[in-house]
């Protein structure tokens, strides 16, 4: 005889009422693994803003899906501050066009990972928005956002007409097209256990240069992966 408690309250149950209680059993812990792998290892994001175009895609005013993820932020440290500026077109969400419909880039964002390595510099990166993003970024409505990781604790962070020094040291940027970098200079240091972000669109972006460096403790992941919509599939 079973010493399962569970088993021995079975069957004293009629064949259909095990039946069903199997499956409802089943449909229970399935659901509690994938909320549980969403919560703790890999979690799903869409893009809504063009901070990060042409690397990631946010669809076109008329069509944009609400999400958890954006790109605009608040302010430390910031010794110069100025308006970024550029063509109309370059601010607007490109999007993707599938099957008619234009959407946005969805990412699965590795939860853990940072439990086990320090975040790298290049990484596309999901936080919480940080307390001060409504003062400095005007229409930011998500608690989450995504950005390029560019500054390191320790690290003093330069922008000189457009283009970004660290330590000093020019940084290679393939990810940013020439026409989307604005005109902006200032220096930033980066605290220890601090980050700086920036977006790949300049002067779309609304990131660490107007709100400053984010805590470790408020970085929830890297992006590993664009899984939506289907022409868009590829790893980071």
């Amino acid at each position: 005889m079973t010493k399962n408690p569970l088993d021995r309250l079975l069957q004293r149950l009629p064949g259909w009422a095990r039946v069903l209680a199997d499956w409802l059993i089943g449909i229970a812990i399935a659901v509690v693994v994938v909320l549980s792998f969403r919560a703790w290892v890999v979690t799903p994001y869409a893009i809504p803003t063009s901070s990060m175009e042409p690397t990631l895609h946010c669809a076109p005013a008329k069509t944009k899906t609400s999400s958890p993820t954006s790109s605009l932020p608040p302010g430390q440290s910031q010794t110069t501050t100025t308006q970024h500026s550029g063509p109309v077109s370059l601010r607007q969400c490109q999007g993707t066009s599938f099957l008619g419909v234009h959407f946005s880039d969805r990412v699965l964002v590795n939860r853990f990972i940072y439990r086990f390595r320090s975040p790298h510099r290049g990484e596309i990166v999901v936080f919480k928005a940080p307390s001060l993003a409504k003062q400095a970024c005007h229409g930011l409505t998500t608690k989450v956002l995504v950005k390029r990781l560019i500054g390191l604790p320790g690290d003093m962070v330069s922008e000189r007409h457009g283009f970004i020094y660290i330590n000093g040291k020019k940084l290679k940027e393939p990810y940013v097209q020439s026409i989307r970098r604005d005109k902006s200079n200032g220096n930033w240091p980066v605290p220890k256990g601090w980050y700086f972000f920036m977006g790949d669109n300049r002067i779309a972006s609304c990131d660490s240069r107007d709100w400053g460096p984010v805590p470790r403790k408020d970085l929830i992941g890297p992006v590993f992966m664009t899984y939506w919509p289907p022409n868009r599939i590829s790893f980071r």
